[in-house]
């Protein structure tokens, strides 16, 4: 009886403490690239919505024409990993590689020339909140790029 407990005990913990790792394991890349394009076109409606209001008409088509293009790179960068999850060519990875690093890099460019239209219409409590959504989205960019295969 003692002895079925203990194990009962450890069988419990181990579920717990392997149980999300080995789930972890086993999301594609695909699926990380899903994620993040699903948080990108949240973010971008969220702030198109809750600060939309504050610009002029023209930066606000602006802001919408950036968000538009956001959501294409991704669906192109998600097509691509499918893609290459699927092939496992090297060609197939090299494409992915370089969509990640050209939507990574339009992403710091269009956040940049947000900020400049949202910043002096936002208090300091949203600039620290938009800031964070940002870095936090940089770093969901940078560990789907880190799943990228290299080298094939």
């Amino acid at each position: 009886m003692k002895a079925t407990r203990i194990a009962t005990v450890l069988a419990l913990a181990s579920a717990l403490l392997l149980g999300p790792v080995t789930i972890a394991h086993a999301t594609t890349v695909a699926d990380d690239a899903k994620s993040l394009r699903n948080s990108v076109g949240s973010l971008t409606q969220d702030y198109e919505r809750d600060y939309g209001s504050r610009v002029t008409p023209t930066e606000r088509a602006e802001l919408t024409t950036m968000a538009a293009q956001a959501r294409r790179e991704m669906n192109g960068l998600v097509g691509a990993i499918r893609k290459a999850e699927r092939t496992d060519k090297g060609s197939d990875w090299r494409t992915a590689r370089d969509l990640h690093s050209s939507a990574l890099a339009m992403a710091q460019t269009r956040f940049d020339r947000a900020a400049t239209l949202l910043r002096p219409r936002l208090s300091i409590r949203e600039q620290l909140a938009a800031y964070s959504d940002y870095t936090r989205t940089l770093q969901e960019f940078e560990r789907l790029g880190q799943r990228l295969p290299a080298g094939r």
